[in-house]
């Protein structure tokens, strides 16, 4: 892929992710004409259960309380590896994604939060709440705006070493 065209790619990547995160968080504050296809769109994705769910000026948002902070997780990531990633074509690629097995680490280190927040719920060890789900969700979707950014990066520079 072209240098300019990775930019390209990674620019529309991030304007997307920032949209949907957007769309999530204001979706109970948008026209009937949007909420009613972004509703069921994110039914696709998400249980929606009301219980587990954030809430803005009284209606439910599009999905629940760890989906919205994976999403919203997702757009600062990738706004923040996108930034970085417009630079010089001479530029390493971090450690982050320096190679595949260390992109995969990332991610499941990043994923523990979520994992354990799960597991203590499914035992009874971990009380069920909306900001517990929500605050473990974050590094995970980071992780991911991260990776999937410095991954398009990288690709414009030439194939990333695999470790």
């Amino acid at each position: 892929m072209g240098q300019n065209g990775g930019v390209t790619l990674i620019v529309l990547l991030v304007v997307a992710a920032l949209a949907w995160a957007s769309l999530v968080i204001g979706g109970p504050l948008l026209p009937d004409a949007i909420t009613g296809p972004l509703y069921a769109a994110s039914a696709l994705i998400c249980h929606q259960r009301p219980e587990r769910s954030l809430f803005l000026n009284g209606a439910q948002l599009p999905v629940c309380a760890r989906c919205t902070a994976i999403y919203v997780g997702v757009a600062l990531g990738a706004l923040r590896a996108g930034a970085r990633a417009g630079g010089p074509a001479s530029l390493p690629v971090d450690a982050l994604t320096g190679s595949l097995r260390r992109a995969r680490v990332a991610l499941l280190i990043a994923a523990v939060p979520t994992i354990l927040s799960v597991a203590g719920e499914w035992v009874g060890v971990l009380p069920s709440s909306n900001v517990l789900r929500a605050v473990a969700g974050v590094p995970l979707g980071v992780a991911l705006g991260v990776v999937v950014v410095r991954v398009l990066a990288a690709s414009r520079r030439g194939p990333a070493p695999m470790a």
